[in-house]
C-alpha cells in the first residue's frame, strides 16, 4: 500500500529597485584656469517592476556650485564654479536621457531625470561631468555632492 502527501512550494517575490555607482568621487584631475575637463560615473540601476524605473539626480543641498571650503569669496568663476549648461567658469552633467550638458538643480527643486524606463530592466548609464574653471579661477580643490535616486515607476 502507498500513501501520498502533497507540499506546495511557494515564494512571493516583491518588487525591488537597486542602484550602483562605480565612481563616488568623479575627479577631473588638475586643470589650469580656463582649461576644460571631464569626469565620468557609470550608474547601474535595475528593477523587476513591470512598470520600469526612474533614475533622478539633484544636489545634496541648496548650493549647486563647486566650492573650495577654504575660499570665502563671492565671485563666480573666480571663488567658486557655478552650474550652467555651458560656458567658461561653469560645470554641468549629461548622460542617459540628459542628452545635452545640463545644469544641476538644488535639493529643493524637481530632480533631473537621468533615465526613465517602462518595463523591468537593468540600465547601465554613463554620466559625464563637464568642469571648466574660470580664466581667473583661484587655486584650490572645488567640489559638490549630488545625489542619484532610483525609484520604480
Amino acid at each position: 500500500a502507498a500513501t501520498t502527501s502533497e507540499t506546495t512550494v511557494k515564494v512571493t517575490v516583491q518588487e525591488g529597485v537597486s542602484i550602483a555607482n562605480d565612481n563616488s568621487t568623479a575627479d577631473a584631475g588638475n586643470k589650469t584656469p580656463g582649461e576644460a575637463g571631464t569626469a565620468t560615473s557609470n550608474l547601474t540601476a535595475g528593477t523587476n517592476s513591470a512598470a520600469g524605473l526612474k533614475i533622478t539626480v539633484k544636489d545634496k543641498d541648496e548650493d549647486t556650485s563647486l566650492r573650495d571650503a577654504t575660499i570665502t569669496g563671492t565671485t563666480a568663476g573666480v571663488d567658486f564654479i557655478p552650474t550652467a549648461a555651458s560656458g567658461v567658469g561653469t560645470w554641468s552633467l549629461k548622460g542617459g536621457d540628459l542628452t545635452v550638458d545640463t545644469a544641476m538643480v538644488k535639493n529643493s527643486e524637481t530632480a533631473l531625470v537621468v533615465k526613465n524606463t517602462s518595463s523591468a530592466s537593468t540600465e547601465h548609464v554613463p554620466v559625464t561631468y563637464r568642469i571648466e574653471p574660470g580664466t581667473a579661477q583661484r587655486q584650490g580643490t572645488y567640489e559638490d555632492v549630488i545625489v542619484y535616486t532610483v525609484t520604480k515607476n
